[in-house]
Formats: C-alpha cells, sequence, structure tokens
C-alpha cells in the first residue's frame, strides 16, 4: 500500500517549511539511505523512509533548494538556498561548516559534487528572480573554501544545470536556459553540445556512466538524449 515517507516536525521543534521543488534523493552508496532537506534542515533515513533523523542544524526559515551527495565519499554532502548560504560537511552531517565567501547572493539551481575529487564541487545559480539573466557557474577546487567562476564563454543566460563526467576526469556539462554546453577542462572553455536541440531551457542533466549517454530535460520541451562516447575517447586520448 502507499505511505507517506516525508518528515515530520517533532514536539516543541520548529514546524518544517517546504519549498517548491523537494530536494530527495536517494544515496548512491550502498544501504537504503535516503537525504531530505526541503525543510530548514537536512534529513536522513536508512530504513527507506520509515525513519528518519535530523542530521543538521536549521538554516534559517526558508527551506532548502538544493543537496547533493559526494558520489565518492558519503561523508560528504553540500545543502544549500543561494550563493549566501551553502553548507557543506565532511562528517555524515556531524559538523556543517558554511562556504567561503565568493558566490553571488542568487538562487541556487544546482550541485555537483565530483566523481574523481572529493575536494571539487560546482554549482549553477539564477538571478531570474531579480530580472537578472547573467550566467552564474562556478567551481571550488578546496571544497567550498574558495569558488571561481566559469561563465566565460557561455552566453548571458540563467544556468540551470551543471554534471560532471562519472568516466573522464574534466569533462563537465552545463544546462542554460539556451541549450547545453560542453567543457574538457573543467570549465575554462566551452562549447556548444546537441545542436539538434530546440532553444529552451535546459533544466536538468543526467549521465549515464556505462552507456555513455546524456540525458537533458527541457522546461516543456520533453527529454534529449545525446552519444557522449566520441567526446569521452577524444578527451581520454589527449589526457594520454
Amino acid at each position: 500500500p502507499d505511505k507517506s515517507i516525508r518528515p515530520r516536525a517533532v514536539a516543541n521543534e520548529k514546524p518544517l517549511s517546504f519549498d517548491w521543488d523537494t530536494p530527495f534523493i536517494a544515496s548512491q552508496h550502498p544501504g537504503k539511505t535516503i537525504l531530505f532537506c526541503a525543510a530548514q534542515c537536512v534529513f536522513k533515513s536508512t530504513d527507506l523512509g520509515d525513519t528518519w533523523t535530523r542530521i543538521s542544524p536549521y538554516f534559517g526559515d526558508r527551506g532548502l533548494r538544493c543537496l547533493a551527495e559526494s558520489p565518492i565519499d558519503p561523508s560528504r554532502m553540500v545543502v544549500g538556498r543561494d550563493g549566501k548560504n551553502v553548507q557543506l560537511t565532511k562528517n555524515k552531517g556531524e559538523q556543517w561548516v558554511p562556504a567561503g565567501g565568493g558566490l553571488p547572493h542568487k538562487r541556487l539551481r544546482d550541485i555537483s559534487l565530483s566523481h574523481h575529487d572529493p575536494d571539487l564541487l560546482f554549482v549553477a545559480l539564477s538571478g531570474k528572480d531579480d530580472s537578472d539573466c547573467a550566467l552564474y557557474l562556478y567551481r571550488s577546487n578546496d571544497y567550498g573554501k574558495t569558488w571561481v567562476s566559469m561563465a566565460d564563454g557561455l552566453p548571458a543566460e540563467s544556468a540551470n544545470a551543471i554534471e560532471e563526467d562519472p568516466i573522464v576526469p574534466g569533462l563537465l556539462y552545463a544546462g542554460t536556459d539556451l541549450g547545453v554546453y560542453v567543457s574538457t577542462d573543467n570549465g575554462v572553455t566551452w562549447a556548444a553540445l546537441m545542436s539538434g536541440m530546440p532553444t529552451a531551457p535546459v533544466v536538468d542533466l543526467e549521465v549515464h556512466a556505462r552507456d555513455g549517454k546524456l540525458v537533458a530535460a527541457t522546461h516543456g520541451l520533453s527529454l534529449f538524449i545525446v552519444d557522449i562516447r566520441v567526446i569521452r575517447d577524444a578527451q581520454g586520448s589527449s589526457q594520454k
């Protein structure tokens, strides 16, 4: 039978405030762990949602928007609402520290942790709430202490998604309001990808590691799939 697995506030604690899009993910690591942070804090379940434990303090009065777990270190998670409220843990939520300066105070759209380096992470932010269509895409090489912009070479349109290739280090894919772009040097330079797509906001990206496919989800115009094995092969050859 169907059942609700949403965390609930306990007695004498603040009511939970949920955002429009719920950051709710199944752990990539062995076990039955689910992570959830649509409220002002992060919850963890090790029994597929039957019970929940709060593993963070309260991060403000509004719901959080993004949550990501490291694919190579289950102790590391990053959560946030905007560029001024990104929090990181290295010990499964026992301690959280705020990200260093350098991120603009814009809405957080996506967080991605590296498949190859535990200290490497990426964020995409959007200024649409402020009628700002500039592109905000950042990389941190030191687990959130400092940030470097990756906007050079990309059009001045909102960034919505950022994904690292799980097989080839340095290979990135970015989804913006104008389509998908690829970088072979960790975001230093970019080129347009998937030229057959309509001009539509790409709101999510996912790489199928085994089959070498990139899946791009658009706002209202379906899903698109591209074979990225040629890009991988070319990048792999250049690294030899």
